[in-house]
């Protein structure tokens, strides 16, 4: 990305933080996507916080849109809609906040990673397999 940056003289490089270092999924899900999060922070929970919602619904308000925004993102390619993406990342919330608690420091850090090593995969699979399910009478899945 920086590199695309540079070719389109990009003003502004940062496009991830050291979210490899997140000590808890709130952290990992504001350093991951600088330009998204920026956005979000400047037209969704801004503006929330402005018509006086306390932070922590406007914080839930924007992380639920944003799952909404990525699970409509995979549904459109693949023809279906099926709120996995959506349901593992608000999961996620529900990990972070009974588990943020008791997992701080690297303990947090492995969360965190254990987090993102398990979630994406499994959505990934259910979407395939979803996807499959569909489409397994089409000549195309067979491999001889």
């Amino acid at each position: 990305l920086n590199f695309t940056a540079e070719l389109l003289r990009f003003g502004d490089r940062e496009f991830y933080g050291d979210w490899w270092n997140a000590d808890n999924l709130k952290a990992f899900w504001s350093k991951w996507n600088a330009p998204f999060h920026k956005w979000s922070s400047r037209h969704l929970y801004r503006p929330l916080i402005q018509k006086r919602l306390p932070p922590r619904k406007a914080e839930l308000i924007v992380f639920v849109m944003s799952a909404a925004m990525c699970e409509y993102l995979i549904a459109i390619p693949l023809h279906m809609f099926r709120l996995w993406i959506f349901g593992i990342m608000i999961l996620e919330i529900k990990v972070t906040f009974f588990l943020g608690h008791y997992f701080t420091g690297n303990y947090g850090n492995g969360m965190v990673w254990l987090c993102m090593l398990l979630g994406p995969p499994i959505a990934i699979l259910t979407y395939f397999h979803d996807y499959y399910m569909m489409n397994r009478d089409q000549s195309s899945w067979i491999l001889y």
